[in-house]
């Protein structure tokens, strides 16, 4: 990696690197600490390997996350994490059961697919616009997190920042949204 892919490798103890991605950047493992910044998005990837110890003994995992955090000042926003449902609680949520599964955006194949904590349901959701939720369907199978201003995602498929491919400039789009804030205004 080098200047010519716009990868630039950092180091795990700079002190100008985001709590979050310093902390996970120190993590045993790490393979990859990459940043660039795109469409006015810094963007850090984190590429680790380790050993899932499960059924039938031990399997390699290798992560890839994403910490995405628009340059310039970014209003308050809430803490949320969305997370992707398991089978009975996407079957609940689909036939009406709320009680909870935390609340519903009111798009049926995103709130079957993922459910939302955050402990400020009523700033988060004005965020969670048609767009993040279809990008979030798109891209974060394992869904994201928001906190400080700073996405963080996980995509199921990539294992380096080369194999995000599409995917990562869905992820400076979602950035740039939830930065922005929700269309017509501020958070309550």
């Amino acid at each position: 990696m080098g200047a010519d892919d716009g990868w630039q490798t950092f180091t795990k103890d700079d002190p100008a690197l985001p709590r979050a991605v310093r902390k996970e950047a120190r993590s045993t493992g790490v393979r990859q600490r990459v940043h660039r910044v795109l469409t006015g998005v810094d963007v850090w990837v984190v590429t680790a390997s380790g050993v899932y110890m499960g059924p039938g003994g031990q399997h390699p995992v290798r992560t890839c996350r994403v910490h995405l955090r628009p340059r310039g000042p970014v209003d308050d926003r809430p803490r949320v994490l969305v997370s992707p449902r398991t089978p009975l609680g996407g079957f609940l949520k689909g036939h009406g059961v709320d009680r909870g599964l935390g609340p519903g955006t009111g798009d049926a194949r995103f709130d079957r697919a993922f459910r939302i904590l955050s402990r400020h349901p009523e700033r988060v959701l004005p965020l969670l616009t048609p767009q993040v939720r279809a990008d979030t369907i798109e891209v974060t199978g394992t869904g994201w997190r928001l906190r400080d201003g700073m996405l963080v995602a996980e995509p199921p498929h990539a294992h380096d920042a080369y194999s995000l491919g599409d995917g990562l400039g869905t992820l400076v789009r979602m950035a740039r949204a939830l930065a922005a804030g929700p269309p017509g205004g501020p958070l309550p």
